[in-house]
């Protein structure tokens, strides 16, 4: 019975040894996939809130540039187009100075919409309030 079960264990311990080393590396390599994506993770929100920091300096930059604008030309108000290219140009080079490349002209576009948004509320509801208060008062 000893016979056999040596032959046996002789014959198979190639092919359990395989075995092992396939799980083990199979193992290992979801291990570093899980690592992996878990850092990619928190260097890409670092890197987003950079991004959004210099979006909020972007647009604080654009309206001080505005602002510039009207005292040195009064009759002459700033468009938001111009106030947006100002902005994107400002954090184009915020981006390429910290070398973020992987942010498109796009991306940081809607990134910068999305800080003016936050930065400068919706106006909408008092206008409509203020239009309606000069409305009763005629």
């Amino acid at each position: 019975m000893t016979s056999f079960l040596s032959v046996l264990f002789t014959s198979l311990m190639p092919y359990f040894a395989q075995a092992v080393a396939t799980a083990l590396g199979l193992i290992s390599i979801w291990a570093l996939k899980k690592l992996g994506d878990k850092f990619a993770v928190d260097i890409q929100g670092s890197l987003n809130a950079t991004v959004w920091q210099g979006a909020q300096q972007a647009v604080a930059y654009a309206e001080e540039w505005a602002n510039k604008q009207i005292k040195f030309d009064p009759t002459t108000l700033p468009s938001g187009a111009a106030k947006l290219q100002v902005a994107l140009g400002f954090l184009t080079s915020t981006v390429n100075s910290q070398h973020l490349d992987s942010y498109g002209q796009s991306k940081l576009t809607s990134i910068l919409e999305a800080a003016l948004h936050v930065t400068r509320p919706d106006l909408t509801p008092v206008v409509a309030a203020v239009s309606a208060v000069a409305a009763v008062a005629k």
